[in-house]
């Protein structure tokens, strides 16, 4: 276990830098777009986290561009036995594959729970932690996100904060 990673606001600059070449350009803007709700949730519920959550938002998606068969090969590299239920939805292989790669080639920036808000931001999970989900949330509602049921979330979590 590692202890928790203590990022500065330029490490965030850096790593923002650093993810680009793992995303396309709408992807990046999306994330962009994350870390920035989630620096926002940060500040309401773990405000001495929001670098850390930063984090997990830039590394939410590194794998997302990769096709199904690369999904695949990465869980093969990482020794990841994949379910018949994600095999269902290989939409969410990123997220598994995505917490092994951030962990991989970003460990300068990442620890235990900015990688398990990175493994947990699509399906979410039983028992989950602020952490997890408020990158699980910022990834739903940021605010480049405009299916209905996102702007509905996100309209509804917003008008009703300030009675939390």
């Amino acid at each position: 276990m590692k202890d928790k990673t203590i990022l500065s606001k330029e490490n965030i600059e850096t790593l923002a830098e650093l993810v680009k070449p793992y995303l396309t350009e709408k992807r990046y803007e999306h994330t962009l777009s994350v870390k920035r709700e989630a620096e926002r949730l940060g500040e309401i519920f773990l405000p001495d986290e929001v670098n850390r959550l930063a984090a997990s938002a830039l590394l939410h998606d590194i794998t997302k561009k990769a096709d199904a068969k690369k999904q695949l090969q990465y869980c093969k590299e990482f020794g990841i036995i994949i379910g018949k239920d994600e095999l269902y939805s290989p939409a969410v292989f990123h997220a598994i594959t995505g917490a092994e790669v951030a962990g991989r080639d970003f460990p300068d920036y990442t620890d235990d729970e900015i990688i398990s808000g990175v493994r947990w931001h699509t399906t979410g999970r039983d028992g989950m932690t602020v952490f997890e989900s408020i990158i699980f949330l910022a990834d739903f509602i940021e605010e480049t996100r405009t299916f209905d049921d996102c702007v509905a979330v996100r309209k509804y979590f917003y008008d009703n904060i300030s009675s939390c």
